[in-house]
């Protein structure tokens, strides 16, 4: 299948296509006014027509390029470029020829370079070759006596082509594996974030839950209710509605005023409340929603276990902070508060949440209060994981993209070092008044530039030596120049000017500004020294030359230090999409869960809710009391499930002990042998029948769960009536039935299908 380019990968091509659209107007400009200076006077009105068409269509070639590569266009700017370079014998002077500069040839291998990062294999090269064959055809035309002279600007013309491609690969496959690394911890982001979500979700909905069907049917089921309590229609109601109605979103952050939020939980209880204290108090949303949902909670603890129908709910700001008192003067208990699952999960840690805290103080016979703590300052703003991750990903994209880049100059230095530069330097030997002194400052390059592989190859830097490597660059230069006679040849054999700003590069690397200061002082330097000699006209072709040894490696220092914007840029639209893709997994995956859990309760809860709120159930009736005590049983045993405990199926067991312990029955738990964890469908499978035991027991009940020989066993014997135990349906769960001396044994037995 074909590789689909990444957020990398495509701004990579962008900025290559930029890079060519820039390239091929401005160095058109540049060695276009070049040629019209350097043009023999009896040549200069036709060189004219050519420079004007060098620079018009430029312009027009960048502008479209800008807007996308296209076959057409390339084609049709390698038919200009064509034209032009068979017509050397009117642009270029002879003595300029026969060195194998000239302006044609640098703009020519300019262009040449550009279609490299934006053209494909194919097309790339076959331009390549037309334009280098057209220059051939010209410089053959205009002198084809000096062709040795050409002939090695149309060898290096192939050469930077193709290194420029090379370099553009090395490129594109960093972007490539950067965008494979980004995919990969995207998805493990992705797979986080959705789970911590849904998990968050869950959490509110056990909490919603609880506070709303779980209280009112545990009501009923422990007897709380009385014949004249004529708030339980509307309060059913608004359970059943609240079924199927969880949250979609976290509470807004936007300001809201506590005192509206507390009115709205204190109308709708059936206790009779006092509201003290000054409640107009402007506070973040979510904070507002997480008081009013602990004051509900604790209200709702006040109508189960007080024994009272009134309470006081009381506000007040000490130092700064906002704190609710819910009071309430009945019974009171003594223990740990902070068991009960209402006081853990729908107080302390909805209050967590917002960084607020919860007291309770409380004594036998003296009642209960709730205390309910915010303060601001105490508040601490979640690290933004997801600018986190996005500073990550941008880091890393970076680095390998800089990594590849600092490979492809590494190859270009080599080839224009090791093959170029001697070239150069062989050819003109004669031009040196020593020829050992040009080979110790060629030595002092080949010093730098074996360091700087070493260093690539073992990831480093040069760090504060970057400056000791120039000064021995510039030694090699001095050392170069000083062995060179001084005459016109001096330009030709001037090997140094090419290859500095290579090993400049290969130094400096993402430097920009350092690149630039070196590269413009060993240019300037050139360009002084060549004004010095006595040449004739040749001076502007050797200007040319010098804008492609220091254009290219220019152009490459910029790119590499627009790679960090580059990939930040990268990182930024990953995180967008990244955003959107949780988001959408996240909604499938809530609504499938929340779709679920509603058809689990609305078939059991659901007709009880409605029944008691158009008063066609009386909670007065035994049987109506006993199904409502079961589901609430039900209700228990899906928060417990989604507790974190190293043992689900004792936790939920317990869970459901733990509301008949609050109904004064006996309950106690016995175990036999270890086991792991069953997977969820058998724990309700194994807790459905003890559930309901334990829902109506009168006085005791005992829990045992054993196992043995792969076999898991969980059984109830309680001093329960007659009920109808449904069968677990599959997951190789049995259930049976005993009744003996006024007692009901119930047993579950599962065996997993590894001891079978």
């Amino acid at each position: 299948m074909p590789s689909v380019a990444g957020d990398a990968t495509r701004l990579l091509e962008r900025l290559a296509l930029r890079y060519a659209a820039v390239v091929h107007g401005a160095v058109g400009v540049s060695c276009g006014l070049v040629g019209l200076v350097s043009a023999e006077p009896a040549m200069r009105w036709r060189a004219a027509g050519l420079v004007a068409l060098v620079i018009g269509w430029g312009g027009f070639y960048s502008w479209r390029l800008l807007r996308g590569s296209a076959t057409w266009l390339v084609v049709a700017d390698v038919a200009v470029v064509a034209f032009v370079a068979v017509n050397l014998g009117v642009t270029e002077r002879l003595e300029v020829l026969a060195v194998g500069a000239g302006w044609v040839i640098s703009w020519a291998s300019f262009v040449c370079v550009s279609y490299q990062l934006h053209t494909s294999v194919r097309l790339g090269f076959g331009a390549t070759v037309v334009v280098d064959l057209a220059i051939a055809v010209g410089a053959w035309r205009a002198a084809p006596q000096y062709w040795t002279g050409w002939v090695v600007g149309l060898i290096w013309l192939l050469v930077s082509a193709g290194l420029s491609r090379w370099l553009w690969v090395l490129v594109r496959r960093g972007g490539t594996l950067a965008d494979q690394a980004a995919e990969e911890t995207s998805r493990v982001r992705r797979e986080r974030e959705v789970a911590t979500a849904v998990r968050a979700d869950e959490q509110r909905a056990v909490r919603m839950l609880h506070d709303t069907s779980s209280t009112t049917l545990l009501m009923i089921g422990a007897g709380y209710v009385r014949p004249t309590d004529d708030w339980l229609p509307d309060q059913a109601a608004r359970d059943l509605a609240a079924l199927s109605r969880v949250p979609e979103v976290l509470p807004s952050k936007a300001d809201r005023d506590l005192g509206q939020a507390l009115r709205e939980v204190t109308e709708s209880s059936p206790l009779t409340i006092r509201l003290e204290g000054d409640s107009h108090i402007s506070l973040p949303g979510d904070v507002v929603a997480a008081l009013a949902d602990a004051v509900h909670e604790a209200l709702s603890n006040v109508l189960r276990h007080s024994g009272r129908r009134t309470a006081t709910c009381r506000v007040s700001q000490p130092l700064g902070a906002v704190q609710i008192e819910v009071i309430d003067d009945g019974v009171g208990f003594h223990g740990a508060a902070d068991a009960r699952r209402g006081i853990t999960h729908s107080i302390v840690e909805t209050l967590q949440a917002v960084g607020g805290s919860a007291q309770f103080e409380s004594q036998l016979g003296r009642g209960t209060t709730v205390r309910l703590l915010w303060q601001a300052k105490h508040r601490s703003e979640p690290t933004d994981e997801a600018a986190v991750w996005q500073a990550n990903l941008a880091g890393s994209t970076t680095s390998g993209l800089h990594r590849q880049l600092r490979l492809a100059t590494l190859i270009i230095t080599a080839a224009v070092l090791y093959l170029l530069a001697p070239a150069t330097l062989f050819s003109n030997r004669a031009e040196y008044d020593s020829i050992a002194v040009q080979l110790i400052a060629f030595g002092l390059l080949s010093l730098v530039f074996v360091t700087g592989a070493i260093l690539f190859e073992r990831d480093l830097s040069w760090g504060r030596w970057r400056w000791a490597a120039i000064a021995v660059i510039a030694a090699a230069g001095l050392l170069s120049a000083s062995g060179v006679e001084h005459t016109a040849h001096a330009l030709a054999s001037n090997w140094f000017v090419g290859t500095a700003p290579w090993l400049a590069l290969v130094v400096l690397g993402e430097r920009l500004k350092e690149v630039v200061t070196v590269l413009a002082i060993n240019h300037l330097i050139a360009i002084g020294r060549m004004l010095t000699l006595p040449v004739d006209g040749v001076e502007t072709g050797y200007l040319a030359g010098m804008i492609t040894s220091a254009g290219y490696p220019l152009a490459v220092a910029v790119a590499t230090s627009l790679l960090a914007s580059l990939a930040q840029q990268a990182a930024q639209q990953r995180r967008d999409a990244e955003e959107v893709r949780i988001a959408d997994q996240l909604a499938a995956q809530t609504h499938e869960r929340r779709q679920r859990r509603y058809a689990e309760l609305s078939a059991t809860a659901g007709p009880l809710l409605a029944g008691l709120a158009d008063g066609t159930l009386d909670p007065q009736d035994e049987s109506v009391r006993r199904r409502c005590a079961i589901e609430a049983a039900r209700m228990r045993r899906i928060f417990a499930e989604h507790d974190e405990t190293p043992d689900p199926l004792l936790h939920e067991l317990r869970a459901c002990a733990d509301l008949a312990d609050r109904r004064g029955v006996l309950v106690t738990l016995a175990t036999a042998g270890t086991w792991a964890a069953p997977p969820l469908p058998v724990r309700r499978g194994l807790t459905e029948g003890p559930l309901m035991l334990l829902a109506t027991a009168a006085s005791q009940a005992r829990i045992t769960v054993s196992s043995t020989d792969g076999s898991l066993a969980v059984s109830v014997v309680a001093d329960a009536p007659d009920i109808d135990v449904p069968l677990p349906v599959g997951h190789n769960v049995h259930l049976s039935t005993t009744r003996h001396d006024g007692l009901l044994w119930v047993e579950a037995q599962w065996a997993s299908r590894s001891s079978q």
